[in-house]
């Protein structure tokens, strides 16, 4: 079983088997999950809460 977050570049099925580089994906269940977001935690922190602290 695979647990695979989904990505806006692969909008198929088929299309996540370039991970593996086989004909078909080697697992018996793929389940796809929602992603959270794109952007970086560190950046989302800095643009709520201000410069780094040092």
């Amino acid at each position: 079983m695979l647990f695979a977050s989904v990505r806006e570049d692969l909008t198929q099925p088929p299309e996540y088997r370039q991970w593996f580089g086989t004909e078909r994906l080697p697992f018996d269940y793929v389940w796809f999950t929602p992603r959270v977001d794109d952007e970086a935690p560190c950046e989302r922190l800095r643009r709520i809460y201000g410069k780094d602290r040092q």
